[in-house]
């Protein structure tokens, strides 16, 4: 199977749909503030209290599964199948499905899926799309704006990077051949340690690069 084709547990790259959905069936809002229970965390970061945005850059685990279970096994299955994401299949717990499975995607259903958030090409309202291409992660790079979203599958066996997300050039620094277009993007490599983490935005920024979509500069 061609590597690209092949699915893998999403992970935190996850968060991304779960933002979607949380903010088109009201079960969050930007400014709610999730408070932090005192009780040790798997990262330091986690342990404070923080808005929908803040969990969303720190990758707050906690955070997304309390908001999983504010959603419901129900809801939350009938949108992932309604936007397509994956196998669509999230089993019988609402709460783990994307960091132990069942849910899977590949590469290039990652790829395609944020081409869609980028674009607007979701069944979902404008306002929703807006908000979460305010809050996911992003840095002004390479002659645009790069957004994204990491994650690390830890599965024994199956210890996978990933980063997710879409570059947009701006009108006057746009590569040759490009224009303005919107290119989307997904990153899935063997990760077997933390370490390894600033590969996947490494390896992003390269392809970006060498496709001629992002200007040349240092990292």
């Amino acid at each position: 199977m061609d590597a690209c084709q092949q699915r893998w547990i999403p992970a935190s790259t996850f968060k991304i749909p779960n933002t979607l959905i949380a903010l088109e069936t009201g079960a969050v809002n930007t400014t709610e503030v999730f408070k932090w229970d005192g009780s040790p965390q798997a990262f330091k970061p986690w342990e404070r209290d923080m808005t929908l945005q803040q969990a969303l850059k720190v990758s707050a685990v906690p955070v997304y599964q309390r908001i999983a279970r504010r959603i419901g096994l129900s809801r939350m299955a009938t949108w992932v199948k309604r936007l397509n994401f994956g196998s669509g299949d999230i089993g019988d717990t609402v709460d783990n499905f994307w960091l132990q499975g069942p849910l899977t995607i590949s590469p290039i259903e990652q790829a395609r899926f944020m081409q869609r958030v980028a674009t607007n090409d979701l069944p979902l309202r404008p306002e929703t799309l807006s908000t979460l291409h305010q809050i996911i992660p992003q840095q002004a790079w390479g002659g645009g704006q790069l957004r994204g979203k990491t994650g690390w599958l830890t599965r024994v066996g199956a210890k996978r990077g990933w980063y997710v997300g879409w570059f947009t050039p701006s009108s006057s620094s746009a590569a040759k051949n490009k224009g303005d277009q919107t290119v989307a993007f997904a990153v899935n490599i063997p990760m077997p340690e933390l370490k390894l983490a600033p590969l996947r935005i490494a390896l992003a920024k390269r392809a970006l690069q060498a496709g001629g979509w992002a200007q040349q500069e240092a990292d």
